[in-house]
């Protein structure tokens, strides 16, 4: 029974879209001491409720003992709301994945067991190519960033399959192995970071281009307000950018009620204005240069038509 329910643990997680756990509930005595048996062997790991609110997922590598694990496979009932089970990656190791994942770096490590909500951490340039492509919605924000086609690119069949895809959580990340509180001159590397199941839904194309920027994850972690937003909490404040718009409708708010009329033409935050990509001088010239006729600022952005217009600091007289 015990090598029968390992066969369908891995069979089920390496057919299924999303690398899905097999779901298991009390009532049958054998099943429920085969999976005991499996988990004390180091070849199966629970998911339930209380790791995960969706336990049909595996967000992470368990961080329950074995025996907090075989506790839960016991306390199963009939009626009552079951778990799920995952190969290990030493189950995985013996089981090769097939090779309908060639060419997908990131479903080939889902299909060797990282978790759904486990982060890979890339070089910040790997934004590049999207916000600089006018086929791709790129859109900034103060802790991370959204990827998508176009809708007229998604629809139009011209364009090739391979770069119709997007991701919408990414997160900024930062490298502070090197940095010391007391040298004013120690370094904080930005990078970017983005959970594994978001990376195997890209196109194998895509998902080779981002393994090129991939970077070791010894030392990084997430920016902890975009991560508390992607666990579900909320944040307790707002970023650089969000404040500076922020500021700037209350200030034309104000205005309008003072005098009748508002004092900018706009407070709308263009969707690329963020954080400069490479520390250049060509980025920061891209990004927003000085309007020579003294009426604030405008946008160059990335050579896209909609960005060609004056930003929220231009005045509307």
């Amino acid at each position: 029974m015990k090598d029968e329910l390992l066969r369908e643990v891995l069979k089920f997680y390496g057919s299924s879209p999303d690398f899905n756990g097999l779901y298991l509930t009390g009532g049958d005595q054998a099943r429920t001491s085969a999976a005991v048996e499996l988990v004390r062997e180091g070849m199966v790991q629970v998911v339930s409720q209380e790791d995960y609110l969706n336990p049909h997922i595996r967000p992470w590598p368990s961080k329950r003992s074995i025996e907090q694990q075989v506790a839960s496979i016991e306390s199963l009932t009939p009626d009552g709301y079951g778990l799920c089970l995952y190969p290990t990656p030493v189950a995985l190791k013996k089981h090769r994945p097939t090779r309908r994942h060639t060419g997908q770096p990131f479903r080939q490590a889902m299909a060797k067991g990282r978790g759904t909500l486990e982060l890979a951490y890339f070089r910040f340039d790997v934004l590049e190519q999207y916000r600089n492509d006018p086929r791709f919605s790129f859109d900034f924000y103060d802790f991370g960033a959204r990827v998508s086609t176009s809708d007229e690119v998604y629809l139009d069949k011209s364009e090739p399959e391979h770069d119709k895809t997007g991701m919408q959580h990414i997160g900024f990340a930062y490298d502070i192995s090197k940095y010391d509180a007391d040298d004013p001159d120690s370094p904080i590397i930005r990078r970017v970071c983005a959970f594994y199941g978001d990376l195997a839904k890209l196109t194998p194309i895509h998902q080779q281009r981002w393994k090129t920027y991939q970077v070791p994850e010894e030392g990084l972690q997430p920016h902890p307000a975009w991560w508390r937003q992607q666990m579900g909490g909320w944040p307790d404040g707002i970023g650089p950018f969000a404040r500076i718009f922020f500021e700037l409708r209350n200030l034309n708010e104000l205005h309008q009620r003072a005098f009748g009329k508002p004092l900018l033409k706009t407070t709308e935050r263009p969707s690329d204005f963020g954080w400069i990509l490479r520390p250049s001088q060509a980025a920061w010239l891209l990004l927003i240069v000085a309007n020579p006729d003294g009426m604030g600022f405008v946008c160059r952005g990335t050579r896209r038509t909609r960005c060609r217009r004056r930003s929220s600091a231009a005045t509307s007289s």
